[in-house]
């Protein structure tokens, strides 16, 4: 039976990732008995060598065991652009017929976004983005707030807006006068980012009025 573009990426990944890792087929053997999955250094081999199918529970036991996810033993170890792949160089195929961007290939493994429309065969309709991250991001579901509730605060949000252009201003003052590397700077940023909002989660809103100034 023939493997398809999963299984023959598989096996190079598989290999690819063991010896990134420093390790030869008797410590994925090991490995492997120490996860529940025990296997021999001759069923190691085969694998390494395309000759013996991995099943689901064993591709999961194989990604600990190398480090890595699921995902990073059958996709590809780039992400290119989609204007990268405009010339199909940097596609990568998930079937026999759907072939993608790396980077749409990811986004959609990742469970950022759903594969494009135009990649799937024409029976088969791409997600609506929010259903679809709902669905495959459960660590982290998409904000589903409207424009109508954004709409009623528009006056007190305009302070962030006042707030942003001075953060940009500052941004270039770091950059061009103190030296701060662009890349350290947004680095920061994203962090920073990151924290905030953890101060304002569902359960505090309530608590809020005890930082209000009293009338």
């Amino acid at each position: 039976m023939e493997r398809g573009p999963l299984g023959e990426r598989f096996t190079a990944n598989l290999d690819e990732l063991r010896k990134r890792a420093g390790l030869d087929q008797k410590d994925i053997a090991e490995r492997m008995t120490k996860l529940g999955h025990p296997l021999g250094i001759n069923a190691v081999s085969r694998l390494m060598k395309g000759e013996r199918r991995a099943d689901v529970s064993e591709l999961v036991a194989l990604a600990i065991a190398l480090g890595v996810t699921p995902n990073r033993l059958l996709l590809s170890g780039t992400a290119s652009s989609d204007e990268e792949s405009a010339s199909g160089d940097n596609e990568i195929d998930l079937t026999s017929t759907v072939r993608v961007p790396e980077s749409a290939a990811w986004q959609w493994a990742a469970g950022n976004a759903p594969l494009p429309d135009e990649d799937l065969p024409e029976e088969i309709a791409s997600p609506d983005l929010l259903d679809f991250q709902e669905v495959n991001r459960p660590h982290a579901p998409p904000d589903r707030t409207t424009l109508a509730e954004i709409t009623e605060y528009t006056p007190d949000l305009q302070e962030m807006l006042d707030l942003q252009e001075m953060l940009r201003e500052a941004a270039d003052m770091l950059v061009w006068q103190k030296g701060v590397p662009p890349r350290i700077l947004s680095a920061y940023l994203r962090h920073f980012a990151f924290i905030v909002p953890l101060r304002y989660e569902d359960g505090e809103e309530e608590d809020r009025g005890e930082h209000q100034e009293a009338p």
